[in-house]
């Protein structure tokens, strides 16, 4: 017997609605005949928000994906418990077959969202339907077939889209599509911009109606879907109404379900079953998955979350009474789960987790333990860890022996596949400020732990100060060095000019502290003679009222201020042209130019940077490139001024 999947309707209806919005060619046409919108006029106004408008439907079909269940794609615990937990998938290792499907389908989101322009986007869309629509498509034609035998797969395959056009797509009441929002994938800052795609968003909607209900489009509120200008009403924070004159695309929502429902009071029905599944459809499936990508180098903190899949911890400690011992109760607890199981014929087994800190004194290790303590009912997972923290050893005489007790158990329980056990080599101060600051330890052993770890909290701190404090040093030296190539490179081509060298040694000496003094000479030496002889003009830090200018020039015709700038990724770029600007002020001169440079090490990798220093009128120069010109090899800096 076949039964109903309600999970094929909504992903091969979202598949549906792509394949006819995904019909660029088609749509303009559209739009030309209707609305007179050139291709020009499309690419300049229309383009991003029809670009969101196929995000969007991307971003459902992943939501489809990760909710299925008829499809058989093989999934695991983690992967789901991350999901439930909302966690990004940059966060989630590559587990099981699901996580490969979604991770390729996204990989081609992403390259869709990075077209500039029509020619771009057909050419990425094109692969995205060989890459992931094509695969579904032949499932869809090959192993899919509706429930009740009077409709055609056609008509099924209508009703289906047009349940997603209504939900995930007119629903806009929350200031973007409904379905635009993933738990677990990045959301583009579109907000900020959201009339801006309004446009091209809105007259994407009304073809797709236009398209999906035929003659039934004709003479209703559909056709006016394009005179939307705003996405929904908006409340401030009491829920009081902010008064805005316009029509909203939310409003159709209730409007269109009039239309739907008169004609098709079957549209929550389910209308899709599938056959049976063989050798040839789980090869069919293995083309969406994605086999070249390899996860990130996950942080600490990132790895202890996913051993602890994303639960709240109970922190324990090994106690120092005769009444009670951590190991032990680890024990006994680990056996009476197992035992509930099987008294209950639950057939999942007891999920423990081994923490492993190397212990530097000794040739050993020190361990903690843990065990998940499961509860969930219809609404809520209320499932935790009980975490036995540095209970026992594997060098000493009483936490040796409770060690191989604790162990020859588990080791037992594996055998006889009752037990999960996933291990972690971690410092044990480490492990301890993750997740006792992170979360809270019972209230009883508060108290335990803060005299216990007192000390190893405060030496982890203060080794976080003084990582900090290099940092904030290393820093200042890759500035200071960016000044003096900047320096190296301009004074090359204004050899004619004077420079002045004051506090220049100094300064030198002062970041070059502990260097090899032959070297440290040698290298001073050589710099002051190239900078006398060849930027015989440049003023560098040069101070007036109390300001200061890294790189200074100055002719007849114009002053050059220079802003060094080894790393400018993670700054906020407008502020610091702001502060250039306040600088220039105080030296305005009606008779000469001020002209703003900024000087970096590297292009910098993020676009906007560039785009807003032209935007600005500012001009930059790159110190690799100008060093190559040069004939000088930059390649023993770039692990200097690269921050990593």
């Amino acid at each position: 017997m076949i039964e109903k999947d309600t999970d094929l309707d909504s992903i091969f209806g979202t598949l549906n609605n792509l394949k006819i919005l995904g019909d660029i060619n088609a749509f303009k046409d559209w739009l030309t005949a209707e609305y007179g919108i050139t291709e020009c006029e499309f690419e300049k106004n229309l383009f991003e928000g029809y670009k969101y408008s196929i995000e969007t439907l991307i971003r459902i079909f992943i939501d489809k994906i990760l909710l299925e269940y008829s499809l058989d794609i093989e999934t695991d615990f983690l992967f789901d418990r991350a999901c439930s937990e909302g966690i990004n998938i940059e966060k989630i290792p590559t587990t099981c077959e699901k996580r490969k499907v979604v991770q390729k389908i996204n990989s081609e989101l992403e390259k869709i969202e990075k077209a500039e322009n029509i020619r771009d986007f057909e050419k990425r869309f094109k692969n995205f339907k060989k890459v992931v629509m094509e695969p579904f498509e032949i499932i869809y034609d090959e192993y899919i077939e509706t429930t009740n035998k009077n409709s055609t797969k056609a008509d099924a395959l209508t009703r289906t889209s047009i349940h997603i056009a209504y939900l995930d797509l007119t629903n806009c009441e929350r200031m973007e599509p409904f379905g635009y929002y993933v738990v677990i994938l990045n959301r583009n800052n579109y907000k900020n911009n959201s009339l801006f795609l309004l446009d091209g968003y809105k007259f994407s909607l009304q073809y797709l109606w236009k398209v999906l209900l035929g003659d039934d489009y004709k003479n209703t509120c559909i056709e006016e879907i394009h005179n939307a200008t705003l996405w929904a009403k908006q409340y401030d924070e009491d829920l009081n109404l902010i008064e805005k004159p316009g029509i909203t695309i939310n409003n159709f929502s209730n409007k269109i379900s009039d239309i739907i429902f008169n004609q098709k009071n079957d549209i929550f029905d389910s209308f899709f079953k599938m056959k049976k599944k063989d050798q040839k459809y789980y090869s069919i499936l293995k083309r969406v998955q994605s086999n070249s990508f390899s996860d990130p180098k996950f942080k600490m903190n990132e790895k202890i979350d996913q051993m602890l899949l994303w639960y709240k911890v109970d922190l324990l400690g090994s106690s120092r009474s005769d009444v009670f011992n951590g190991i032990k109760t680890f024990c006994q607890l680990l056996i009476g789960s197992v035992e509930f199981r099987k008294r209950n014929k639950n057939s999942d087994k007891t999920i423990i987790r081994k923490f492993i800190h190397p212990n530097e004194k000794t040739e050993g290790n020190d361990y903690t333990y843990g065990i998940l303590i499961e509860s969930r009912s219809i609404l809520a997972d209320y499932s935790g860890w009980l975490l036995f923290f540095d209970s026992c050893t594997d060098y000493s005489g009483l936490g040796g022996s409770e060690h191989m007790f604790a162990e020859t158990i588990i080791d037992e329980l594996i055998n006889r596949d009752l037990v999960e056990l996933k291990e972690l080599v971690v410092p044990k101060y480490e492990l301890f400020n993750i997740i006792f600051k992170k979360r809270t330890p019972t209230h009883e052993n508060r108290k335990e732990f803060e005299d216990h770890y007192e000390e190893i909290s405060y030496n982890y701190e203060n080794l976080l100060k003084r990582n900090k404090l290099l940092e904030t040093k290393l820093d200042d030296a890759r500035g200071f060095l960016t000044e003096l190539l900047t320096y190296y490179s301009i004074s090359t081509n204004y050899s004619h000019l004077k420079l002045d060298f004051s506090d220049f040694e100094n300064e030198y000496n002062s970041y070059f502290i502990g260097t090899n003094e032959k070297h440290k000479e040698d290298t001073f030496l050589f710099l002051k003679d190239y900078l006398q002889k060849r930027a015989t003009s440049i003023d560098w830090r040069k101070k007036i009222d109390n300001r200061e200018f890294d790189v200074f020039l100055k002719n007849k015709e114009e002053k050059s201020v220079v802003e060094c700038k080894a790393k400018l990724e993670n700054t906020d770029v407008i502020a610091e042209i702001e502060k250039i600007f306040i600088k220039n002020a105080i030296m305005k001169d009606d008779d000469i130019d001020i002209q703003t440079v900024f000087s970096f090490y590297e292009k910098p990798k993020r676009k906007e940077i560039i785009k807003i220093l032209e935007k600005n009128n500012i001009e930059y120069l790159i110190i690799k490139d100008e060093l190559k010109k040069l004939g000088k090899s930059p390649k023993d800096l770039d692990n200097a001024l690269r921050k990593n």
